[in-house]
């Protein structure tokens, strides 16, 4: 792990509760403070809550910023599919100072790289500017990320960026996560199958109703995540709502299993790797999961996938809640995965990629 106490990390991130993306940005910084001299937070809007005047402010803001930096600098941005501001805030700096990017929906840095917050209110305008721009946006990209630094956070999306833009160097680095505490074993815990995340497209919690419907009677629903209180209920279904500190910890414990029935992500017919957030909690959580999303590449230890449709799953879930032997098995592999696939391992990657970029 390379040293790098001189160094000063500029970091470009969503706000704290826009974005599940703003949210790792809390723990990467975490995770990373002890090992720079020093972070300056910078936070723009989520996707589609930023402005070109919000643009303007936010590049005045980060040159500022480097100005003020005497010593060696980094400016590292998380830089997801929607969100327009991070893509553009960086052009134009210094050739001094190294630029760095998390790739939160590899292949592609960002999928709709002109969607203001006046283009965002309107999908069928949002979809009439970058479908038609689609390969235009591509040269683009190409263009501006050449020799650019990049992270991507699984074997697949690293190696769908490598392809989409070879002049880049993109590594792979892991998934950070706040520390968990440790809860009851996971067949100690009720019988129960829990769903868990933010509520919008290809969260597939839609699928609540069909899937009660199909699961075993004996077997309770739980529902968690920002958003979730305004799903419709369905009887036999309990929905927290958004829950956070011991209430996360409380629903965690009361479910032996995650099922997480996302559906294959495509954008223009192209296929999306993000990293799963919802995952990485579970494995905090010592959480076995049912993995039903048909895009069953490098998913690691704990993990049991299945066909994405209601009955699959509910078959699934109810054999291995009915095998304690299993279910026991399962949640001791989750438990070792997350010794292995500690923060520690996962600075690393950035430190050591840092200081070879920096030498």
């Amino acid at each position: 792990m390379s040293a790098l106490d001189q160094t000063r990390l500029l970091h470009v991130a969503p706000a704290t509760g826009t974005s599940g993306v703003g949210d790792y940005a809390d723990d990467f910084q975490r995770a990373i403070r002890p090992h720079v001299k020093e972070i300056v937070d910078l936070r723009h809007g989520g996707p589609g809550q930023d402005t070109v005047l919000d643009l303007w402010r936010f590049r005045r803001r980060l040159r500022a910023a480097v100005k003020a930096s005497a010593g060696p600098t980094v400016v590292h941005v998380e830089l997801s599919g929607g969100a327009f501001l991070p893509f553009w805030a960086t052009l134009g700096l210094p050739r001094r100072v190294l630029v760095t990017s998390t790739v939160h929906d590899p292949p592609w840095t960002v999928w709709f790289p002109w969607r203001t917050k006046l283009l965002a209110r309107n999908w069928t305008v949002t979809h009439a500017v970058h479908f038609p721009t689609m390969k235009l946006t591509e040269v683009l990209e190409r263009r501006l990320m050449r020799g650019r630094l990049l992270f991507a956070m699984t074997e697949a999306g690293t190696r769908a960026a490598r392809a989409a833009m070879p002049d880049a160097d993109v590594r792979r680095a892991g998934h950070v996560s706040s520390p968990r505490p440790d809860v009851r074993h996971a067949e100690e815990r009720p019988a129960a199958i829990g769903l868990f995340g933010y509520v919008y497209r290809n969260k597939a919690l839609t699928m609540i109703t069909e899937l009660r419907d199909a699961l075993d009677p004996s077997i309770d629903i739980r529902v968690a995540g920002r958003g979730t209180e305004s799903l419709p209920p369905v009887a036999g279904v309990t929905v927290l709502g958004e829950v956070n500190g011991p209430d996360e910890d409380a629903f965690f414990e009361s479910i032996g299993l995650l099922v997480m029935p996302h559906g294959e992500r495509l954008v223009y017919g192209r296929t999306v790797h993000p990293s799963s957030s919802v995952l990485r909690r579970s494995i905090a959580y010592q959480t076995p999961v049912l993995w039903a999303n048909g895009l069953g590449d490098d998913l690691g230890a704990g993990v049991v996938e299945c066909e994405p449709e209601a009955e699959s799953i509910a078959k699934a879930a109810t054999a291995l809640l009915q095998d304690a032997p299993q279910l026991a098995q399962l949640g001791a592999d989750v438990r070792a995965r997350r010794l292995e696939e500690s923060d520690a391992s996962v600075v690393g990657a950035f430190l050591d990629a840092w200081g070879d970029a920096a030498r």
